[in-house]
């Protein structure tokens, strides 16, 4: 298994293919890579279009972005989280401060969690 923790975001976009192709070549046939990442659906209500949450942030990704670059890959998403669910913002399109107190740490919706986590695995007929 290989894991990267708030890692993606600081890859510049036009390298990641190249990343997550790397990472599938380093795994054993059957292996999983799984990551944690913030989700753009929620953070540009923090930020605006123009930011990211950190300066140092080359691309803030949603569910669905990082799910095309992964298949690409050859990867299988095996399951997707939300972390820190935030259903309001999404459904009123704007920070609301009662998600950090209502919404689920951990959630089954990729897309509404202020971060989210992928568990994908590497094919099992991968030859070296």
């Amino acid at each position: 298994m290989i894991y990267m923790g708030q890692v993606v975001e600081h890859i510049y976009e036009d390298k990641l293919p190249n990343v997550l192709l790397w990472i599938k070549n380093h795994l054993a046939p059957g292996g999983r890579f799984c990551f944690d990442t913030p989700n753009r659906s929620i953070t540009r209500f923090e930020t605006g279009e123009d930011r990211y949450i950190d300066p140092d942030h080359k691309r803030e990704y949603t569910p669905d972005e990082l799910v095309v670059l992964l298949k690409a890959a050859g990867f299988s998403i095996e399951q997707q989280w939300g972390i820190l669910n935030m259903p309001n913002v999404l459904a009123n399109q704007r920070l609301s401060v009662k998600d950090y107190y209502d919404g689920k740490q951990l959630a089954p919706d990729p897309a509404q969690g202020y971060c989210f986590a992928m568990m994908c695995q590497c094919p099992k007929d991968v030859t070296f």
